[in-house]
Protein backbone atom coordinates (compact mmCIF):
# COMPACT_ATOMS: atom_id res chain seq x y z
CA UNK A 1 0.00 0.00 0.00
CA UNK A 2 3.12 2.63 0.76
CA UNK A 3 5.99 3.20 2.84
CA UNK A 4 5.76 5.20 6.78
CA UNK A 5 8.49 7.22 6.04
CA UNK A 6 10.49 10.60 6.20
CA UNK A 7 8.95 13.25 3.74
CA UNK A 8 12.76 13.45 2.14
CA UNK A 9 13.15 9.96 1.34
CA UNK A 10 12.97 8.96 -2.23
CA UNK A 11 11.95 5.07 -3.31
CA UNK A 12 13.06 4.48 -6.73
CA UNK A 13 12.05 1.82 -8.88
CA UNK A 14 15.73 0.21 -9.63
CA UNK A 15 16.26 0.24 -5.96
CA UNK A 16 13.11 -2.26 -5.43
CA UNK A 17 13.55 -4.03 -7.93
CA UNK A 18 17.19 -5.15 -6.64
CA UNK A 19 15.37 -7.13 -4.59
CA UNK A 20 12.00 -8.21 -5.59
CA UNK A 21 10.53 -9.71 -9.26
CA UNK A 22 7.55 -7.29 -9.27
CA UNK A 23 6.28 -4.85 -7.32
CA UNK A 24 2.49 -3.48 -7.04
CA UNK A 25 1.53 -0.10 -5.42
CA UNK A 26 -2.23 -0.13 -4.96
CA UNK A 27 -2.90 3.46 -3.46
CA UNK A 28 0.04 5.53 -4.46
CA UNK A 29 -0.07 9.66 -4.55
CA UNK A 30 3.65 9.57 -5.64
CA UNK A 31 3.49 11.65 -9.35
CA UNK A 32 6.87 10.11 -9.39
CA UNK A 33 5.77 6.76 -11.21
CA UNK A 34 4.32 8.53 -14.27
CA UNK A 35 8.29 9.71 -15.44
CA UNK A 36 9.87 6.04 -14.60
CA UNK A 37 8.36 3.77 -17.64
CA UNK A 38 5.68 2.25 -14.75
CA UNK A 39 2.60 0.35 -15.91
CA UNK A 40 0.13 2.98 -14.61
CA UNK A 41 -3.16 0.78 -14.52
CA UNK A 42 -5.68 3.11 -13.06
CA UNK A 43 -6.17 6.21 -11.17
CA UNK A 44 -8.61 7.93 -8.47
CA UNK A 45 -9.40 11.00 -6.81
CA UNK A 46 -8.67 11.96 -2.85
CA UNK A 47 -10.65 13.92 -1.05
CA UNK A 48 -8.94 16.15 1.68
CA UNK A 49 -10.48 18.87 4.25
CA UNK A 50 -8.29 21.00 4.97
CA UNK A 51 -9.62 23.73 7.97
CA UNK A 52 -7.61 26.49 6.88
CA UNK A 53 -6.71 29.84 9.08
CA UNK A 54 -10.03 28.74 11.73
CA UNK A 55 -13.06 26.53 11.97
CA UNK A 56 -15.21 29.77 11.51
CA UNK A 57 -13.63 30.32 8.14
CA UNK A 58 -13.85 26.77 6.94
CA UNK A 59 -18.04 26.74 7.69
CA UNK A 60 -18.17 29.95 5.75
CA UNK A 61 -16.51 28.45 2.95
CA UNK A 62 -18.73 25.29 2.90
CA UNK A 63 -21.79 27.54 3.19
CA UNK A 64 -21.34 29.70 0.31
CA UNK A 65 -20.80 26.41 -1.90
CA UNK A 66 -23.62 23.79 0.07
CA UNK A 67 -25.87 26.44 2.11
CA UNK A 68 -28.88 24.32 1.70
CA UNK A 69 -26.92 20.95 2.94
CA UNK A 70 -25.39 22.63 5.39
CA UNK A 71 -28.76 24.22 6.85
CA UNK A 72 -30.44 20.89 6.50
CA UNK A 73 -27.37 19.57 9.28
CA UNK A 74 -28.10 22.24 11.53
CA UNK A 75 -31.53 21.29 10.96
CA UNK A 76 -31.19 17.55 11.90
CA UNK A 77 -28.79 19.14 15.15
CA UNK A 78 -32.42 20.78 16.29
CA UNK A 79 -34.35 17.97 15.75
CA UNK A 80 -32.44 15.38 17.65
CA UNK A 81 -31.47 17.36 20.16
CA UNK A 82 -35.33 18.40 20.69
CA UNK A 83 -36.11 15.06 21.22
CA UNK A 84 -33.44 13.32 22.72
CA UNK A 85 -31.52 15.95 24.75
CA UNK A 86 -27.97 17.88 24.51
CA UNK A 87 -25.16 15.83 22.43
CA UNK A 88 -22.08 14.74 23.83
CA UNK A 89 -18.41 14.30 21.95
CA UNK A 90 -15.33 12.48 23.00
CA UNK A 91 -12.26 11.94 21.41
CA UNK A 92 -8.81 9.92 22.62
CA UNK A 93 -5.50 8.41 21.00
CA UNK A 94 -5.92 6.04 23.88
CA UNK A 95 -7.64 3.49 22.45
CA UNK A 96 -8.94 0.25 24.57
CA UNK A 97 -9.54 -3.32 22.77
CA UNK A 98 -13.14 -3.29 23.59
CA UNK A 99 -13.90 -0.36 21.66
CA UNK A 100 -11.56 -1.61 18.52
CA UNK A 101 -13.82 -4.78 18.93
CA UNK A 102 -16.74 -2.62 18.92
CA UNK A 103 -16.19 -0.52 15.67
CA UNK A 104 -15.36 -3.83 14.04
CA UNK A 105 -18.57 -5.14 14.80
CA UNK A 106 -20.52 -2.35 13.72
CA UNK A 107 -18.86 -1.57 10.80
CA UNK A 108 -19.24 -5.39 9.65
CA UNK A 109 -22.98 -4.97 10.10
CA UNK A 110 -22.71 -1.99 7.94
CA UNK A 111 -21.31 -3.99 5.39
CA UNK A 112 -23.74 -6.80 5.27
CA UNK A 113 -26.72 -4.22 5.40
CA UNK A 114 -25.09 -2.46 2.40
CA UNK A 115 -24.07 -5.52 0.41
CA UNK A 116 -20.67 -3.84 0.81
CA UNK A 117 -17.01 -6.00 0.56
CA UNK A 118 -16.68 -6.81 4.16
CA UNK A 119 -12.84 -6.48 4.51
CA UNK A 120 -13.21 -8.13 7.89
CA UNK A 121 -13.81 -11.42 6.30
CA UNK A 122 -9.74 -11.99 6.18
CA UNK A 123 -8.33 -11.27 9.91
CA UNK A 124 -5.65 -9.59 9.16
CA UNK A 125 -7.19 -6.21 8.95
CA UNK A 126 -8.69 -6.55 12.32
CA UNK A 127 -5.56 -7.66 13.88
CA UNK A 128 -3.48 -5.37 12.08
CA UNK A 129 -6.51 -2.63 14.32
CA UNK A 130 -5.05 -4.02 17.33
CA UNK A 131 -1.36 -3.60 16.38
CA UNK A 132 -1.79 -0.18 15.56
CA UNK A 133 -3.59 0.42 18.93
CA UNK A 134 -0.97 -0.34 21.04
CA UNK A 135 1.74 2.00 18.57
CA UNK A 136 2.35 4.98 20.74
CA UNK A 137 4.16 7.35 17.87
CA UNK A 138 2.40 10.49 17.09
CA UNK A 139 3.27 9.60 13.27
CA UNK A 140 0.65 6.77 13.71
CA UNK A 141 -1.62 6.95 16.30
CA UNK A 142 -4.94 5.07 16.26
CA UNK A 143 -7.83 8.32 17.06
CA UNK A 144 -11.11 7.51 17.71
CA UNK A 145 -14.10 9.90 18.05
CA UNK A 146 -17.80 9.38 19.61
CA UNK A 147 -21.16 11.26 19.71
CA UNK A 148 -23.78 10.38 22.42
CA UNK A 149 -27.19 11.96 22.70
CA UNK A 150 -27.96 11.27 27.15
CA UNK A 151 -26.94 8.06 27.47
CA UNK A 152 -27.14 6.91 23.56
CA UNK A 153 -24.58 5.99 21.34
CA UNK A 154 -25.14 8.19 18.34
CA UNK A 155 -21.94 7.16 16.23
CA UNK A 156 -17.91 6.54 15.98
CA UNK A 157 -15.13 7.45 14.11
CA UNK A 158 -12.06 5.21 14.15
CA UNK A 159 -8.61 6.22 12.28
CA UNK A 160 -5.21 6.81 12.25
CA UNK A 161 -3.33 10.17 13.30
CA UNK A 162 -0.44 11.00 12.34
CA UNK A 163 0.37 14.17 13.68
CA UNK A 164 -1.97 17.14 12.14
CA UNK A 165 -3.24 14.57 9.71
CA UNK A 166 -6.26 12.60 10.70
CA UNK A 167 -6.91 9.70 7.85
CA UNK A 168 -11.18 9.02 7.95
CA UNK A 169 -11.50 5.25 8.15
CA UNK A 170 -13.98 3.72 9.69
CA UNK A 171 -17.34 5.33 10.18
CA UNK A 172 -20.42 4.09 12.61
CA UNK A 173 -23.46 5.21 13.46
CA UNK A 174 -26.50 3.53 15.28
CA UNK A 175 -29.88 2.95 12.42
CA UNK A 176 -31.75 4.19 15.54
CA UNK A 177 -30.43 7.63 14.95
CA UNK A 178 -30.40 7.63 10.82
CA UNK A 179 -32.95 9.62 10.22
CA UNK A 180 -30.73 12.33 11.83
CA UNK A 181 -27.90 12.08 9.85
CA UNK A 182 -25.59 10.52 12.18
CA UNK A 183 -22.18 10.37 10.94
CA UNK A 184 -22.43 14.26 9.60
CA UNK A 185 -23.46 15.28 13.04
CA UNK A 186 -20.18 13.45 14.18
CA UNK A 187 -18.26 14.64 10.98
CA UNK A 188 -19.22 18.12 12.08
CA UNK A 189 -17.94 17.74 15.45
CA UNK A 190 -14.63 16.17 14.59
CA UNK A 191 -14.13 19.37 12.44
CA UNK A 192 -15.39 21.72 15.25
CA UNK A 193 -12.81 19.72 17.46
CA UNK A 194 -10.01 19.62 14.92
CA UNK A 195 -8.18 23.24 16.52
CA UNK A 196 -7.64 21.73 20.21
CA UNK A 197 -6.95 18.51 18.39
CA UNK A 198 -4.31 20.16 16.75
CA UNK A 199 -5.48 18.99 13.61
CA UNK A 200 -5.18 20.25 10.25
CA UNK A 201 -6.03 17.79 7.53
CA UNK A 202 -8.92 14.88 7.05
CA UNK A 203 -7.85 12.70 4.35
CA UNK A 204 -11.02 10.77 3.50
CA UNK A 205 -9.67 8.50 0.66
CA UNK A 206 -10.31 7.51 -2.85
CA UNK A 207 -14.29 7.68 -3.76
CA UNK A 208 -16.50 9.99 -4.58
CA UNK A 209 -18.99 9.33 -1.90
CA UNK A 210 -21.67 12.77 -1.33
CA UNK A 211 -20.33 13.53 2.08
CA UNK A 212 -16.70 13.91 0.89
CA UNK A 213 -17.54 16.43 -1.99
CA UNK A 214 -19.36 18.11 0.84
CA UNK A 215 -16.98 18.60 3.27
CA UNK A 216 -13.92 18.53 1.70
CA UNK A 217 -11.52 21.54 0.24
CA UNK A 218 -9.05 19.70 -2.02
CA UNK A 219 -8.49 16.71 -3.90
CA UNK A 220 -5.24 14.57 -5.43
CA UNK A 221 -4.74 11.86 -7.45
CA UNK A 222 -3.85 7.94 -6.24
CA UNK A 223 -2.74 5.80 -8.81
CA UNK A 224 -2.35 1.82 -8.85
CA UNK A 225 1.20 1.02 -10.21
CA UNK A 226 3.00 -2.12 -11.30
CA UNK A 227 7.01 -2.62 -12.07
CA UNK A 228 8.58 -5.53 -12.92
CA UNK A 229 11.97 -6.72 -14.37
CA UNK A 230 12.66 -8.08 -17.68
CA UNK A 231 13.01 -11.64 -16.17
CA UNK A 232 10.81 -14.63 -16.40
CA UNK A 233 9.60 -14.17 -12.69
CA UNK A 234 8.80 -10.30 -13.55
CA UNK A 235 7.14 -11.06 -17.03
CA UNK A 236 4.81 -14.05 -15.27
CA UNK A 237 3.77 -11.50 -12.75
CA UNK A 238 2.92 -8.87 -15.53
CA UNK A 239 1.08 -10.75 -17.23
CA UNK A 240 -0.39 -12.55 -14.51
CA UNK A 241 -1.55 -8.88 -12.79
CA UNK A 242 -2.90 -7.74 -16.50
CA UNK A 243 -5.64 -10.83 -16.76
CA UNK A 244 -6.39 -9.92 -12.98
CA UNK A 245 -7.25 -6.29 -13.99
CA UNK A 246 -9.08 -7.12 -17.14
CA UNK A 247 -11.43 -9.41 -14.66
CA UNK A 248 -11.88 -6.25 -12.59
CA UNK A 249 -12.55 -4.24 -15.62
CA UNK A 250 -15.52 -6.35 -17.17
CA UNK A 251 -17.00 -7.10 -13.60
CA UNK A 252 -17.51 -3.55 -12.90
CA UNK A 253 -18.40 -2.92 -16.03
CA UNK A 254 -21.43 -5.46 -15.99
CA UNK A 255 -22.49 -4.81 -12.13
Amino acid sequence: MGVLAKDELLVLPESLLTRFNSVFFDHSPLTLWGATGCDLQSSEVDRILNIGASVADYWESRHALHKQRIANLANRRRKIVKEYGELSFFESDLVTEDQVDFVIEQKRRQYKKTNAKDIFLDPFPAKLMHILRKIDSTYCKLFLSELYVGDKWVASHLGIRNGSLLHYWFPIYSEAFRPFSPGLLLLENIINHMPENALQLIDFGEGDADYKRMFATDEYTNFKAFINTVSVGGLMSKASAAIKWRLEKLYSSTT
